[in-house]
């Protein structure tokens, strides 16, 4: 019943897809226009040692685990439209706790329109229905349970061209995720964020090698959670550069002011009541990214700081980062990857809500790609995670073993 069910939600999706691009495409043959529609098939196979990452060694649950991902990429391109579909759908099957069995979806969608030389305006929205227990780690560094999770995501952005030194844009980004198990259906987990963001962009003329650009964001974000209201309002001041033509620079700082509003149960003489608390504080916002790319490889080095949400957890915390990813290739075949990462996650009790968090989370993956042709590719992977929670005292690891065939081919070609 699960195969027959991916199945049907997979011919659904390919059929929707192929029926919102014609819907968006213009009568007029005479535009020209570029479109590429890209189904592709994935088969992976996985060990897992620790599926719960869980600390004491006696509660380890391990499982080979097989996943099957089909999805389709589509898009459209003329001179003044930019239109991009895509879904996947992530069936899997665990040889061992077979409770955890299900199907992952995921959809996205984003239209880009250019009214003028100098005025474009784009949408997007995103839509997932998940529930692996790693399935943000890599990202976030927080450990969730299986719990059913539906994200939903909306945004919409316009940029201007003040003058020929000048960029300025303008964008707006809802988020929401609510989790659907019975156990979970009070809320609690359940989080949602808005984000408003204006920004500049200004040349300011060669630099050494390569040309300079000033940046200065201002922004606004409100998170909405169990309860609790964290506003926070941030300006950040930065640059960034194209160093010849294989290495790229962007560094933006600054500072952000938040405010919590929090409800909170405290005795009372006629017992336990509930009351209103607010906390005000600074912080500190960073975002910097260092790339080098060339025939052969890559490198990026990426650096964060910044409040951000985490659902499924606390709500809100504050995460530092630093990820490394490189690339590199042996032969036209054969390529080698590599991804480190330290990340942070820290909430102190009463700062941005009733809850808090001390975590650390350190990952490192070595992984092989060998490509038989352009559209035939195996990979194989190994994944080492190790996450240390200052609060329980208490550390967790896991051992994660991956090999993966993908299979893709154009439609219109």
């Amino acid at each position: 019943m699960a195969k027959r069910g991916s199945l049907i939600v997979l011919m659904d999706l390919y059929v929707c897809i192929v029926m919102v691009l014609f819907l968006l495409l213009p009568t007029d043959k005479s535009i020209a226009a570029e479109l590429k529609m890209d189904p592709y098939l994935i088969m992976r196979e996985e060990y897992n040692d620790n599926i719960f990452f869980d600390s004491s060694s006696s509660r380890k649950e391990d499982a080979f685990i097989t996943r099957i991902l089909p999805g389709i990429e589509a898009s459209y391109r003329t001179e003044q439209t930019d239109i991009r579909l895509s879904g996947k759908l992530q069936q899997s099957w665990y040889s061992r706790l077979s409770e955890l069995d299900d199907l992952d979806q995921y959809y996205a969608g984003s239209l880009k329109y250019t009214l003028t030389p100098s005025f474009s305006m784009s949408g997007r929205a995103g839509y997932t229905i998940d529930s692996q227990p790693d399935r943000d780690i890599l990202e976030t560094g927080l450990i969730l349970s299986n719990n059913k999770r539906q994200r939903q995501t909306y945004g919409a952005s316009g940029t201007y061209v003040i003058n020929e030194k000048t960029l300025s844009s303008l964008s707006y980004d809802y988020s929401k995720d609510t989790y659907l198990d019975t156990i979970f259906n009070n809320s609690r987990n359940d989080i949602e964020s808005n984000a408003v963001n204006l920004g500049f962009i200004r040349d300011l003329g060669a630099f050494g090698p390569g040309p300079l650009q000033g940046r200065m964001n201002m922004g606004y974000n409100r998170y909405r959670y169990t309860g609790t209201t964290v506003d926070s309002y941030m300006a950040t001041v930065g640059v960034s550069s194209d160093l010849h033509e294989k290495w790229n620079f962007l560094i933006d700082g600054g500072v952000r002011r938040n405010e919590t509003n929090f409800t909170f149960l405290s005795s009372g003489p006629t017992g336990f009541v509930e009351r209103d608390n607010t906390e005000k504080g600074w912080g500190w916002v960073v975002q910097s990214a260092l790339s080098y790319k060339a025939s052969y490889g890559m490198a990026r080095l990426r650096l964060s700081h910044d409040l951000v949400p985490a659902g499924g957890s606390t709500g809100v915390t504050e995460r530092t980062g630093a990820f490394l990813d490189l690339t590199y290739r042996f032969t036209y075949e054969l390529s080698g990857t590599f991804s480190t990462a330290y990340i942070r996650n820290k909430a102190d009790r009463g700062d941005f809500g009733t809850i808090g968090i001390d975590e650390d989370t350190y990952y490192f993956s070595p992984g092989l790609r060998y490509a038989f042709t352009k559209d035939i590719s195996i990979d194989a992977s190994y994944n080492f995670l190790r996450n240390k929670d200052k609060r329980d005292h208490t550390d967790a690891e896991r051992n994660l073993f991956i090999v993966q065939l993908r299979m893709q081919h154009s439609l219109l070609d």
